[in-house]
């Protein structure tokens, strides 16, 4: 099972944990249902099962490198700019290497 947090800097530049979210998988649909009650919790408007308007989008999403949580962002969070941490790239690279 995989956690899913959801942390957002607030006006005093401090982190405050917004969401969590426990999976037992990590497909798009996944992670496009969660992203979609996002915006339904933060004032999103629901109608005929999809969110019409509304909700607090944020301006930059910062995720791991997996590409279906990317896929997700880009599919809900239209205006966001995704970002991918540099930690997990390095450690992609790292394990990459270590099979050669």
């Amino acid at each position: 099972m995989a956690l899913l947090l959801f942390v957002a800097i607030n006006n005093h530049n401090n982190l405050q944990l917004v969401c969590q979210a426990l999976v037992d998988d990590e497909i798009a649909e996944t992670h496009i249902w969660i992203l979609k009650y996002t915006l339904l919790i933060t004032g999103g408007i629901k109608q005929s099962n999809r969110i019409i308007s509304g909700g607090l989008i944020p301006l930059v999403f910062m995720i791991d490198s997996n590409s279906t949580v990317n896929a997700a962002c880009i599919k809900i969070y239209q205006d966001c700019y995704t970002m991918h941490c540099i930690y997990h790239i390095g450690q992609i690279f790292i394990k990459s290497f270590q099979n050669y």
